[in-house]
């Protein structure tokens, strides 16, 4: 159900330092110690709710970048739920409701990320002047 792109492909990191479970907002290739996993009934987002409960205590122990190796026999090995459609569509159509804030968000920092690397260099150099803002810069109390 969920058709905005951040639930079109679960990455799912087999040894490298990236953060176990993760989701492709574009096309990409997938090399060694990444694999990508599509739910086969469409239901995206679940699964990779699933996946991201399953592995949750590996991602977030430790500060440390580096994982348990995983083969594809343990990752075919993994049990996931199979509830019934009825209560997979609620759940896709909530979880779209937050994927779509989280597109929206990463556009938007994208954006500043863009704004900031085209203005950067034209402050440092002085091509833009500043000097006459009104710009507030006390420090912010509590």
């Amino acid at each position: 159900m969920a058709s905005n792109i951040f639930f079109k492909l679960a990455l799912f990191s087999v040894r490298a330092p990236l953060g176990r479970i993760n989701v492709a907002n574009k096309k990409i290739v997938i090399g060694r110690g990444l694999s990508a996993i599509r739910s086969k009934s469409s239901d995206q987002g679940f699964m990779l709710q699933q996946l991201k409960d399953r592995f949750q205590e590996e991602d977030t122990m430790g500060s440390g970048t580096i994982f348990n190796a995983i083969t594809k026999t343990d990752l075919l090995g993994v049990q996931l739920l199979e509830p019934t459609k009825p209560i997979v569509t609620k759940f896709e159509k909530a979880a779209e409701l937050i994927s779509l804030e989280l597109e929206n968000l990463t556009m938007k920092n994208k954006n500043l990320q863009q704004t900031r690397d085209f203005l950067l260099p034209k402050l440092i150099s002085g091509e833009i002047d500043v000097s006459e803002l009104d710009i507030d810069t006390a420090p912010k109390s509590n």
